[in-house]
């Protein structure tokens, strides 16, 4: 039920996107292949009608063994992946072999020049979490604000239809951000 709050009748509830960074990501991934996979899931799953796409930072689908990725039957649900080049945890080479493996588009890589596995969050290697080797040659705060940007718009230009940010997607952001290299197909 919808309360009294600040955000009633602001939020489409009906219209999901998941946001995700390193193994987030990954549980986002099967999520999108509507797959209950174990370590990230145990007994069954259904994905959500609400699921219209998704973001996700330092992420890719290389197994811990190795081995080519297999193909993500995304089923025609958007993905954008938002990748550090300096990423010591999750190799920019992964994260391209996974964009490259989204079977539908549309579909999305942004790099950050200069940003690591925690280009993300508010600090470097946050407490908690396994150092990323990479120390990262952008601000930290320029990196996050990078990131979190490219996932928004992505998401609202491809999955919202949005035609300011389609634009900005398209054309004015990787002409006027010089800290990304943007792939989109629509």
């Amino acid at each position: 039920s919808q309360g009294a709050g600040p955000l009633a009748g602001k939020i489409d509830v009906g219209t999901m996107v998941l946001l995700g960074h390193s193994y987030g990501g990954v549980v986002g991934m099967y999520v999108l292949q509507n797959i209950c996979q174990f370590p990230f899931c145990s007994g069954g799953f259904t994905r959500p009608a609400a699921v219209a796409g998704a973001a996700f930072y330092g992420t890719n689908m290389k197994g811990p063994l190795g081995g080519p990725i297999a193909p993500i039957h995304n089923e025609g649900l958007p993905i954008g992946l938002v990748q550090g080049t300096l990423d010591g945890k999750a190799s920019v080479a992964d994260a391209q072999e996974t964009f490259d493996q989204i079977q539908v588009p549309p579909k999305g890589f942004v790099t950050i020049t200069g940003a690591n596995h925690y280009g993300l969050c508010n600090t470097d290697d946050p407490a908690g979490a396994q150092a990323d080797p990479n120390v990262p040659t952008i601000d930290q705060a320029v990196a996050q604000q990078t990131a979190a940007r490219w996932s928004a718009v992505y998401l609202r230009a491809i999955v919202l239809g949005d035609l300011l940010d389609l634009e900005y997607l398209s054309t004015v952001g990787p002409a006027q951000d010089t800290n990304v290299t943007v792939i989109s197909t629509p």
